[in-house]
């Protein structure tokens, strides 16, 4: 089922889930200049997706992805965002690579997932600190050849606390390889071969 909201509102708390028994999931698309408003918390429960289409979340508290559920598309994100699920920057407004900018910290559990497009410089914008653990991986646009030693930086923050838990510090693409490096501000993976 599929939901669109095409006009902000503000809520005391809100929750998307899906049937978890009848693995039947639930859709909500946030249409660019839109917001939607949790004051207490936004909560993506099992089978549930938000897409962000160059939309807002916001919340005093927090933006909590549960397992199986899943944030995408580029927006922002005024809050903190705990990541137990899957935050995926892939699909951008209009075709375009993602992008999604939070005012608050970033934790990603070790449940959690990030996939970005390589398509955007600095995908995950994090105004606070950003605690990761979890996986890392990529998707990068059809045609594009990346040459060897491109470093191209992943993700943004005020600090960058942890390490994702990728095998060996390696992203792998398709046959492309890249090592994931860490540093006091961003992430940055160069291409191995």
């Amino acid at each position: 089922m599929s939901a669109y909201l095409d006009t902000s509102i503000s809520t005391l708390g809100f929750e998307i889930a899906g049937n978890s028994a009848k693995r039947a999931g639930m859709t909500l698309s946030i249409s660019e200049g839109v917001y939607l408003e949790g004051r207490n918390e936004i909560r993506l429960s099992p089978h549930s997706e938000i897409q962000l289409n160059g939309g807002t979340l916001k919340s005093i508290r927090w933006v909590d992805i549960f397992n199986n559920a899943t944030l995408n598309g580029s927006g922002r994100v005024d809050s903190t965002l705990y990541n137990k699920g899957n935050l995926d920057i892939t699909k951008g407004d209009r075709g375009k690579a993602g992008k999604i900018v939070i005012s608050g910290d970033y934790h990603q559990d070790e449940s959690g997932n990030l996939t970005v497009d390589l398509g955007h410089d600095t995908p995950l914008v994090v105004g606070g600190i950003a605690n990761l653990d979890g996986l890392v991986g990529l998707e990068i646009p059809k045609g594009t050849s990346l040459k060897k030693g491109r470093r191209m930086t992943l993700v943004k923050a005020a600090s960058i606390v942890g390490n994702f838990s990728n095998a060996n510090g390696i992203v792998k693409s398709g046959d492309q390889k890249f090592r994931i490096h860490y540093g006091a501000t961003m992430v940055e993976l160069e291409k191995l071969n």
